[in-house]
Order: structure tokens, then C-alpha cells, then sequence
């Protein structure tokens, strides 16, 4: 079983993405911000958790993990497809949460 998720810290305003796989080498998180701007973050591994940071616009993206080289959506939350049939899930960023996106993992 693979647990990934993503919650907002309150304290901080960053969306915080996690995927839990002691076994994966690498791991990426790549994003569409309202379905317009695309980034791929490298993933920090913390013991057995995968974990990015990062500051976004109020509204939503569609997020997937570049695990290994090989896309997989978030499967703690659900997965749709888009029209080129690329699986991945969706987050919902609450108004007032962050500005913009960090650059890097914190």
C-alpha cells in the first residue's frame, strides 16, 4: 500500500504534498497550477516520507508523483485523467493560503 496526501500548514501557508515509499529512489512532484503552469519539484525524503512544500495561489491544481521515473497520481485522494489521459489528482487551495509557489522544498 502506497499512503500519499497532501494538507495545508496553517502556519505557513504552504501546500505540503507526502508520499510514503521507503523503497523509491526518487521521487517528483509535478503540478499544473489552474491548469496552466507546469512544475516538477524534487521531493525531500524525511525517513520514509516523500515531502515537497510549496506556496500557491488560492483555487487548484492537478498534481501526480514522479516516482522512479514512472507517473502515478495521488492515490490517498482519488485520480481523474485529462484530455491527453494523464493520471492525476486534484488539490483545492483555500483562499488566503500562500501567495505563490517556493521554489524549492523547505
Amino acid at each position: 500500500m502506497v499512503a500519499a496526501m497532501h494538507y495545508v500548514d496553517r502556519r505557513t501557508g504552504e501546500l505540503v504534498f507526502e508520499f510514503a515509499r521507503a523503497t523509491a529512489r526518487k521521487v517528483t512532484l509535478v503540478a499544473g497550477l489552474g491548469g496552466k503552469k507546469l512544475i516538477r519539484q524534487p521531493m525531500e525524503k524525511l525517513a520514509n516520507v516523500w515531502r515537497a512544500r510549496v506556496k500557491l495561489p488560492s483555487g487548484w491544481c492537478l498534481y501526480a508523483f514522479e516516482v522512479d521515473g514512472r507517473i502515478q497520481p495521488d492515490r490517498a485522494v482519488g485520480q481523474l485523467r485529462t484530455e491527453d489521459g494523464l493520471r492525476c489528482s486534484l488539490a483545492v487551495i483555500p483562499a488566503g493560503i500562500g501567495s505563490f509557489m517556493s521554489g524549492r522544498p523547505a
